[in-house]
């Protein structure tokens, strides 16, 4: 189930990341279902897929080297608050 990722799946991500940045439910959620009602089955993955990729880009063009162990730490929190 791989494909490659599509100039409208990361519309959609870049949709998704506006509508966090500007309180935008409305934008989010119609990104999000026309994800879903997309006719390929590889679209979710691919919005994830978008959307993680941007992420890694973002933290080390912001972090550098750095970002890898920062984010260690960060889901190492998560795990420890989840276990509390």
């Amino acid at each position: 189930m791989s494909s490659e990722v599509t100039t409208v799946d990361r519309i959609r991500a870049a949709q998704t990341i506006m509508a966090q940045l500007t309180g935008d439910a409305e934008m989010f959620a119609y990104a999000v279902a026309e994800t879903v009602d997309d006719e390929r089955d590889v679209s979710v993955v691919n919005l994830v897929r978008a959307l993680s990729e941007d992420l890694a880009a973002a933290l080390l063009n912001l972090h550098g080297d750095d970002a890898v162990v920062l984010l260690q730490r960060v889901i190492a929190g998560m795990v420890t608050e989840a276990e509390l």
